[in-house]
């Protein structure tokens, strides 16, 4: 997806293109008229629509700027022991209302790192190794950021087992059977139970774009919305779900719900009576499908599997206390 600052820097362009040719229709009226008053008329008709798409640039220059201006807050260097990771957008009881970003928040928290979050208004990408989220900075692992949340945690399992190996109790077939669910999840049900849900169908327009673009001017809301939302229903139909009706999405969304919820049973946690590090991406997906106020029939049969929905709040509780108050 590209970032705001990189739209907003093609519409600048756009509207100094768009003023100049005013402004000098405007003076040629002035100066090449034979009748001073007909062309100083007419200049005048033409000054407003000049001054309101310099406006418009003065408004673009300042607001990227303040953009910049937030981003130099947050130097390439973080203190030892200490992990800056750049996400997307909180939403009420979950730590992010992407699942890849809650994943890794959640193990973070499960594992007692200290880290510092930074959302995705104050960093637009700008950094993003892989342009994508969730991407790090810690230097521990790297002088320079690191992305992919698999990869983020398997670099800080390497690096100090004893903090963050929260699987080393888990048999092989454990192993097995939790790497085959998060990669359903990740690589399928995201596709199917999120990123459609959310882009591909009426909610978009009735509650993802006012969710996600409300830090977006209102007057320049309506490009950028249209614009990353081309861009995801692209890659939407690439993956291949795009290729799907409704109905269909929703046949194969609900199969791979059911086939969670029979596995989950009424365990504590997704493999067993002890926490792993597959809990934290398990819930982070089935959290993407409960939170916020998507009204679709995909999240209405997660909110409807009584044990998934008793599991995603366990989690909340464990590890986001704070913010169930909220």
């Amino acid at each position: 997806m590209k970032t705001t600052l990189q739209h907003l820097r093609l519409l600048v362009i756009w509207a100094i293109a768009t003023a100049f040719p005013f402004i000098a229709a405007a003076n040629e009226q002035v100066l090449d008229d034979a009748d001073p008053v007909h062309g100083a008329m007419n200049a005048i008709k033409r000054v407003p629509l000049a001054a309101y798409a310099l406006a418009v640039c003065l408004v673009f220059y300042l607001f990227t700027k303040r953009g910049a201006c937030k981003r130099q807050g947050y130097p390439k260097n973080v203190p030892p022991g200490k992990m800056r990771v750049h996400g997307f957008l909180p939403l009420g009881p979950d730590p992010d209302c992407s699942p890849p970003c809650t994943k890794l928040l959640t193990f973070l928290k499960m594992t007692k790192t200290d880290f510092e979050f930074v959302p995705y208004e104050e960093h637009e990408m700008k950094d993003a190794p892989k342009g994508k989220m969730p991407f790090v900075l810690c230097s521990e692992l790297s002088e320079d950021y690191k992305g992919d949340s698999l990869l983020i945690m398997d670099a800080l399992v390497r690096k100090n087992p004893v903090q963050y190996d929260l699987d080393s109790h888990l048999t092989a077939e454990q192993h097995a059977v939790g790497k085959a669910f998060c990669a359903m999840l990740e690589e399928s049900f995201y596709f199917l139970g999120v990123h459609h849900v959310r882009w591909n169908t009426a909610e978009f327009d009735r509650y993802t774009g006012p969710l996600y673009f409300s830090s977006v001017p209102s007057f320049l809301r309506g490009i950028v919305m249209k614009q990353c939302r081309t861009k995801m229903l692209r890659d939407l139909k690439g993956q291949g779900t795009r290729l799907l009706n409704d109905d269909e999405v929703i046949i194969k969304a609900n199969q791979e719900i059911m086939a969670v919820s029979d596995f989950l049973g009424s365990k504590k946690y997704f493999l067993g009576d002890r926490v792993s590090s597959y809990d934290a991406s398990i819930y982070a997906h089935l959290a993407g499908a409960i939170q916020g106020d998507w009204q679709h029939p995909i999240c209405e049969t997660v909110r409807g599997c009584e044990n998934i929905v008793n599991y995603v709040q366990r989690m909340r509780d464990e590890f986001w206390p704070e913010l169930q108050s909220e």
